[in-house]
């Protein structure tokens, strides 16, 4: 039996900020800022919500 897994967090890491990106429960995400996002991470933190 195959087991699938699930990415539950991903993070971003730049000079200035972190981005991490929680799933809390189905249907359910926690975005964390810290520090100064002055654009350094793009879209993609966007595109996985």
């Amino acid at each position: 039996m195959a087991s699938s897994q699930r990415i539950t967090e991903i993070t971003w890491e730049s000079a200035d900020s972190t981005l991490r990106l929680r799933r809390v429960g189905p249907g359910v995400v926690l975005l964390v800022i810290t520090g100064t996002d002055v654009g350094e991470h793009g879209a993609a933190h966007p595109r996985y919500l």
